[in-house]
C-alpha cells in the first residue's frame, strides 16, 4: 500500500449482533442462566476493532474459573468475544 491509499475498516454491527444472539442461544444450551452483552457495543461507541464483552451467569459450578470460561469460549463469531462467567 502506498501513502496515497487509504484502508477503511468497518464493523458490520447487524451481522455481529446476529452472531452474538446465536452465541447466547448456544450458551443457554450449555447451562447459562443469562448472557449479557456489555461494553462499547452496548454503549454505541464501538469501533471496527472492538470486541464483544459478554457476561455469562451460571447457577453453580465446581469447575475452576478458567475452566468455566473455556466452556463458553466462542470461535465462530466475526468479532472477538471476551467472556466472563459469574456464579
Amino acid at each position: 500500500m502506498n501513502s496515497s491509499e487509504v484502508k477503511l475498516f468497518n464493523l458490520n454491527y447487524e451481522t455481529m449482533i446476529g452472531e452474538l444472539r446465536e452465541y447466547a442461544k448456544r450458551s443457554v444450551d450449555k447451562g447459562a442462566l443469562s448472557v449479557i452483552l456489555v461494553g462499547s457495543l452496548v454503549r454505541g461507541d464501538h469501533t471496527a476493532f472492538s470486541d464483544a464483552d459478554v457476561i455469562i451467569i451460571i447457577k453453580e459450578s465446581k469447575e475452576r474459573p478458567i475452566d468455566r470460561v473455556a466452556k463458553f469460549m466462542e470461535t465462530k463469531a466475526s468479532v472477538d468475544v471476551n467472556v466472563r462467567v459469574l456464579l
